[in-house]
């Protein structure tokens, strides 16, 4: 046997048994050295971190300034037996001032709704809804208006509805939710997704984004069983 086998038989055998203890120590259990933490919960800061900057890459792609829309509203128990209410919320960046001219003045409600003509404190406008075709005007009735915080409308004829709109501060923003209230079950299916839509046009035109390029067929029929699995 040669000097060089001799030296590398012992030496190579020792040296392999001691990267596999090395191996062994800093795994545990080997294979198993490669330890996985605990899944994060929905409501840890750090997956709400990813999910904004995600959401964030994803919007800055599309026209509207959004990301892709995603279900976010609840239904609850109506006023009115057999009714439900229909409950969207939106954290808008603007301040509650900001956020109260754009929903309870002409100019402002025009940026994602549409315009009205008439005089508030009169108790009725007509509302020209531009999102809808053939831009049809309703007469909207002011049921209850307390500047900056909650505006109360009811629409006037058929089908008629009524709505509520609270906005509550945040620092430099504000919280805006929007609740139809006492809505037949059998069209929440339909009513969601469509507030849905109008929600985030809102919340495309105090972004910065442009409201028209916000898709109806992003929001019904694919919102329609998240409002009606919660009946």
């Amino acid at each position: 046997m040669s000097h060089d086998a001799e030296g590398e038989g012992p030496a190579s055998g020792h040296g392999q048994h001691a990267h596999d203890d090395e191996h062994a120590h800093a795994d545990g259990h080997g294979h198993e050295g490669h330890a996985h933490g605990a899944p994060l919960a929905p409501d840890d800061p750090r997956l709400l971190r990813v999910q904004q900057r995600l959401d964030e890459a994803r919007a800055a792609v599309r026209p509207s300034g959004l990301p892709a829309p995603r279900a976010t509203g609840t239904v609850t128990p109506g006023t009115t037996p057999g009714r439900v209410h229909v409950v969207i919320t939106r954290r808008l960046p603007v301040p509650q001032s900001v956020a109260w001219y754009n929903l309870a003045t002409s100019a402002g409600l025009a940026r994602w709704f549409g315009p009205f003509d008439g005089d508030p404190r009169s108790g009725r406008v007509d509302v020209t809804m531009l999102a809808e075709e053939g831009h049809p005007t309703m007469p909207i009735d002011v049921v209850e208006c307390r500047a900056p915080e909650r505006l109360v409308v009811r629409s006037v004829g058929e089908g008629a509805w009524d709505l509520a709109v609270d906005l509550q501060p945040d620092v430099e923003a504000c919280f805006a939710t929007l609740t139809h209230l006492d809505v037949d079950p059998a069209i929440v299916g339909d009513v969601g997704p469509g507030w849905e839509f109008y929600m985030d046009r809102l919340l495309a035109a105090e972004s910065g984004g442009d409201p028209t390029a916000v898709d109806f067929s992003e929001y019904h029929p694919a919102m329609a069983e998240h409002f009606t699995e919660q009946l």
